[in-house]
C-alpha cells in the first residue's frame, strides 16, 4: 500500500464535487442543493452538462450562480463528463474530489464524514472512500456499500445490494467503489489517471477500482456517510426499456474483465461472466418478452469481445 500525505491539511473547501448532468432537470438541482447545504464541509461544486436539450443547464446556471458550469456541447458519456469536472477540480487545487451521480442526494454531513475517513486512512494508503448508498424510495435498503473486485475475478460484486441497511453499519476495507458516489484523493487521481472514456458509462468504476489497486492504493467503506440514490435515471432517459444500460453493462463487463484478469484467470472470469451475467440476463429478458433488451445483451457481448481482442492484440 502507498502511505503518505494524500491530502493537504487545508480547510474543508479543499473538496470539489463533480456532478454530470444530461437532461437532469429537477434531479440535478436537488443533487446540487444537497451539496451546498452540507454541514461541516461544503465542497466547491462543478456541474458538467453533457449537451442537455431540456434547458436544465440554463436552469442550473440561474439557480446556482456560484456553481461552476462546464458545457461539453454533446452527450459524451458519464466518464468523459466526470473527467472534464475532475480536470477542473485538479486545476483548482482541490485536495479531494467527490464524484456524485446527478440522481443522488447527500445526507447533511456526508461530505464531512467522507473527508474524515479519507484523512484518517491516508497513512495506510487509503485513496478512495465510498459511502452507504440507499435506495431513495426504499431508504431501509442498500443500493451500494462498497464491494469486491480483483484481478483473479475482475467482475464487480456488491453483496449488500437490496439488503437491509441495518446490516451494513460497520466501516471496512473494500476493493470496489461505485461511481455513483465516492471521494478520492486528488494526488491519487494524478498518479492513477482519470476514468477510461472509451467505457462511456457502466464499468468505468470497476476499471478505476482495479487501477487504484494496481497502483497500491486502498479503499474504505464509510457507512456514516449516507447517500440516497434513484438509480439509472440517465440511462432510462436514453432508453426507457433498459436496452442501452444492458448493452453497455455487458460490453464493459467483458472489456474490463478481460483487460484486468490475471494470467491464467481469464477462463475463470469468462465462466463467471457467462453464468452470472450473460445467460442469466439473457434468459430473464427472453422470459419477460423483452426481445429488444435481449438483443442489446447479445450486441453488447459481441462488441465487448471485439474490443477486448483488439486491446489484447495491441498489448
Amino acid at each position: 500500500m502507498i502511505a503518505g500525505d494524500l491530502l493537504p491539511h487545508g480547510p474543508p473547501s479543499a473538496v470539489a464535487a463533480v456532478v454530470v448532468n444530461w437532461n437532469g432537470g429537477e434531479e440535478t438541482a436537488a443533487c446540487v442543493r444537497s451539496l451546498l447545504s452540507q454541514s461541516g464541509a461544503t465542497p466547491r461544486v462543478c456541474v458538467v452538462d453533457n449537451g442537455s436539450s431540456d434547458g436544465s443547464a440554463e436552469r442550473l446556471a440561474a439557480e446556482f450562480p456560484d456553481v461552476t458550469l462546464i458545457r461539453t456541447g454533446a452527450n459524451r458519456g458519464f466518464a468523459a463528463g466526470a473527467n472534464a469536472g475532475m480536470r477542473w477540480a485538479l486545476a483548482e487545487g482541490a485536495g479531494a474530489i467527490l464524484l456524485l451521480n446527478n440522481d443522488a442526494t447527500l445526507a447533511p454531513a456526508a461530505v464531512a464524514n467522507l473527508l474524515r475517513a479519507l484523512r484518517a486512512g491516508r497513512a495506510a494508503g487509503v485513496a478512495v472512500v465510498t459511502p452507504l448508498v440507499l435506495f431513495a424510495d426504499r431508504p431501509d435498503r442498500v443500493w451500494a456499500a462498497g464491494g469486491a473486485i480483483s484481478r483473479r475475478l475482475p467482475f464487480p460484486r456488491s453483496p449488500a445490494y437490496r439488503r437491509p441497511a441495518s446490516g451494513w453499519r460497520g466501516r471496512r476495507r473494500v476493493t470496489f467503489a461505485s461511481g455513483c458516489a465516492l471521494l478520492v484523493a486528488a494526488d491519487a487521481v494524478r498518479r492513477v489517471g482519470l476514468l477510461d472514456e472509451t467505457l462511456a458509462m457502466y464499468g468505468e468504476d470497476a476499471d478505476w477500482s482495479l487501477r487504484f489497486a494496481a497502483a497500491g492504493y486502498a479503499m474504505e467503506y464509510a457507512p456514516e456517510a449516507v447517500v440516497l440514490h434513484k438509480g439509472g435515471s440517465s440511462a432510462r432517459r436514453r432508453s426507457p426499456d433498459g436496452s442501452f444500460a444492458l448493452h453497455q453493462s455487458t460490453r464493459n463487463l467483458l472489456v474490463v474483465g478481460l483487460r484486468h484478469a490475471a494470467p491464467g484467470c481469464r477462463p475463470i472470469f469468462l465462466g463467471f461472466f457467462l453464468v452470472r451475467w450473460f445467460a442469466y440476463m439473457l434468459l430473464k429478458q427472453a422470459i419477460r418478452g423483452r426481445f429488444a433488451a435481449a438483443r442489446a445483451i447479445l450486441s453488447g457481448a459481441a462488441q465487448g469481445l471485439h474490443v477486448a481482442l483488439r486491446e489484447r492484440r495491441r498489448s
